[in-house]
């Protein structure tokens, strides 16, 4: 056999080799592939499932209602606006608007303080807590506008709107209500119907005991 006719026997076996490693890689390849489908679609389902698991789990949670969507405007209407630094009154105010059983038992007594013209720290608290979650930040502002100061007539380091301290804005705004206590009990009284002071029925409490440190070492 002559030269020529070897290299073309050799290119001959080098084209079948090549074939045969191409349908090796295509065969190699396809399997990958098949593999690779099959794992995303276990993924896929898994996590379909997954979040149908989770979708129950939440409804069981909210007793079978479906799950409320939080808006933008749901964050805008939460909380209260300052009137210049009244943060310190704000602070207060949503303190006090979590107290339910307290806002209750102001609104239940509705009849007895919304005949007195004296009672605005009363009519004005009630207000502020049924504008709260209102989007319309006017509306809450002159809610606040009157309560802060219907608590200045009483209490006339609350009228600038400079910063104060909320323990004292507090305090003399919780006061101010319990001290109309005698007055709304007499209105009760002559209606019929028994007076509460939410103050008191709530926040109050009695010294049972006290103790003094007469000496410390």
């Amino acid at each position: 056999m002559g030269f020529r006719d070897a290299c073309i026997v050799f290119c001959c076996e080098l084209s079948q080799s090549l074939k045969h490693i191409e349908d090796s890689i295509k065969n190699i390849c396809a399997k990958l592939h098949n593999k690779l489908q099959e794992r995303l679609f276990k993924g896929k389902h898994d996590s379909e499932e997954k979040q149908h698991r989770e979708k129950d789990q939440t409804q069981q949670c909210l007793g079978g209602r479906p799950p409320q969507v939080t808006t933008i405007n749901d964050f805008f209407s939460c909380g209260l606006p300052n009137l210049g630094q009244s943060c310190y009154m704000n602070s207060a105010l949503q303190g006090l608007l979590t107290l339910k059983a307290f806002l209750d038992d102001i609104k239940r007594q509705k009849m007895i303080w919304h005949s007195l013209p004296d009672a605005d720290i009363i009519r004005n608290f009630v207000k502020v807590a049924e504008v709260s979650n209102f989007e319309d930040q006017g509306t809450k502002f002159d809610a606040l506008r009157k309560l802060k100061k219907a608590v200045s007539q009483s209490y006339s380091q609350f009228e600038d709107n400079r910063q104060k301290d909320t323990h004292e804005f507090l305090t003399c705004m919780l006061h101010q209500i319990s001290s109309l206590s005698p007055i709304l009990g007499a209105i009760g009284d002559s209606m019929g119907v028994p007076y509460t002071c939410p103050v008191g029925n709530h926040m109050g409490f009695e010294m049972l005991n006290t103790r003094t440190c007469i000496r410390y070492d």
